[in-house]
């Protein structure tokens, strides 16, 4: 063993390759150093450093001194060790193959941890450890959390959770917990409505960050039990207008809760088409909007539409273009306001009958206008009108109306009307010295001309009056057995079929 003993009982002891290391100051001997056991207690329970002056010898400890003093070589108690403040380039605690990295004093109650001569993390007087190359702490929303990552880089504010191993196995990630308990370590259940915790998306303003864009939070959505917490995500976002509202809830049921949204703006949207789509207009009341305009809706009653609806064509009597399922489960048009039900097309399972119901307009009262029987000895009746209101049925179009059975007027009083005038199919003649040409294309060589005396002339008593010749699409003429008749005759024309 090679050393050096001092007469002060101080002793420098120079290390080489020894397998152990044992000093003697005065009558002691102090075992320093072993390969098996490491730095070894004295025979006076002190421990022992070495240096080159007497005066600059420090002892770990003594039982002379307390465990905040150390033992000076003199046999003197003294302060720990102090350092100077040191700097991000030039650390107090450094390594002598790396001097740039290590801690050092910011400032008060400030701590700073260097690498390559930056300020990579810090720790405040308040207990926030930042992490990135600020020594700022932020406040947000009111608080200042106690670990933030702030920088002025992509590398310098951001954090990976990873995992590489070759099974199934996902990467331990992050966990948010939450207990009602007093102290850490403690534990009380949670209780409905409790909040879990959350993430806030926060953007500079011009003034600060404590403004929130986005918001997702974790909360308590149900009783809880040993094992069984049910959780509800909400994800709220700011509007124009600076307020922060709920955009899409996901409860304990699996439900997307969403906001109501409006028909300009409905809550369900396309990204080609903000315009369009689904939102609630109230309780129970689904729309669906085109172009930020109502079109569809539904409710518990009935479902109403602002546009036409178009049918395609059934394939089978199983797959019919319309079914209906209920008596008036279909209202085919309809009127908005007072007079909603001014239109329906229905079928009535009572009476097994299609109707077209109208409204009166002078007394608000709904009547029947088509029927159709479907079944019995009546069915493919179709009925127009109703007993009550004075109505009519007009055909517009320029067609033949077949009828296979009998035409019937079954109410007295009521009749046929058949329109005068030029090239019609009735009207009258004034006989002038017995005779009338009636000019009309309507008359042809088969058709049926009737004749009737409609007011007598200068003759007292009628005279027989026939159809003396015609020229098809062109005229026919009436001729009285009196050639001094000036009668006026009435004529028809009614064609075979």
């Amino acid at each position: 063993m090679g050393g050096h003993t001092m007469r002060k009982r101080v002793v420098w002891v120079a290390f080489g390759a020894m397998l152990s290391v044992a000093v003697s100051i005065g009558a002691a001997t102090f075992n320093l150093f072993s390969p098996a056991t490491g730095i070894l207690k004295g025979s006076a329970n002190s421990y022992v450093t070495t240096a080159a002056a007497a005066s600059d010898v420090y002892g770990l400890w003594s039982g002379g001194c307390n465990s905040t003093k150390f033992l000076r070589g003199d046999g003197a108690c003294a302060d720990p060790l102090l350092g100077a403040n040191g700097s991000a380039s030039a650390p107090t605690h450094s390594y002598s193959g790396d001097t740039n990295n290590g801690d050092y004093l910011i400032g008060t109650d400030n701590v700073g941890t260097a690498t390559a001569g930056v300020l990579r993390m810090s720790i405040t007087s308040a207990g926030n450890v930042l992490v990135g190359n600020s020594n700022t702490a932020i406040a947000t929303s009111g608080t200042i959390p106690a670990l933030q990552m702030i920088g002025t880089s992509a590398s310098g504010s951001s954090f990976v959770f990873g995992r590489f191993s070759n099974d199934a196995t996902g990467a331990g990630g992050m966990k948010i917990v939450k207990s009602r308990g007093a102290s850490v370590g403690t534990f009380a259940a949670t209780v409905l409505d409790d909040g879990i915790g959350g993430f806030n998306w926060q953007a500079d303003d011009g003034t600060d960050v404590t403004s929130t864009s986005v918001q997702m939070d974790a909360f308590v959505d149900g009783a809880v039990s040993t094992g069984i917490v049910p959780g509800r995500l909400r994800i709220r976002t700011t509007n124009t207008s600076g307020s922060t509202v709920d955009a899409i809830t996901f409860n304990s049921s699996q439900q997307a809760l969403h906001a109501n949204g409006t028909a300009a703006l409905p809550t369900v949207a396309f990204t080609g088409s903000s315009t369009s789509g689904f939102y609630r207009k109230a309780a129970n009341d689904i729309g669906l909007s085109i172009a930020g305009a109502l079109a569809w809706n539904l409710n518990s009653t009935a479902m109403t539409s602002a546009v036409p609806a178009i049918i395609t064509a059934g394939t089978s009597a199983a797959l019919p273009g319309l079914r209906i399922s209920a008596a008036r489960a279909v209202q085919v048009f309809t009127e908005t306001g007072v007079d909603a039900d001014e239109g329906q097309w229905f079928f009535d399972v009572d009476s097994e009958v299609w109707k077209l119901r109208t409204l009166n307009d002078a007394n608000n009262t709904a009547r029947d206008i088509i029927s159709v029987t479907r079944s019995g000895s009546a069915v493919g009746t179709i009925s127009l009108g109703n007993a009550t209101d004075n109505n009519a049925a007009t055909f517009l179009g320029t067609g033949t109306v077949t009828v296979n059975g009998d035409l019937k007027i079954n109410t007295a009083g009521k009749g046929l009307s058949v329109k005068e005038g030029s090239n019609a199919k009735m009207g009258t003649c004034t006989l002038v010295i017995g005779v009338c040409v009636v000019s009309t294309t309507a008359v042809a060589a088969t058709s049926r001309v009737f004749l009737t005396i409609q007011s007598l002339g200068t003759v007292v008593l009628p005279k027989t009056v026939g159809v003396t010749a015609r020229t098809a699409a062109t005229s026919f003429t009436i001729t009285s057995e009196d050639a001094t008749d000036t009668s006026v005759i009435a004529w028809l024309i009614v064609d075979p079929s």
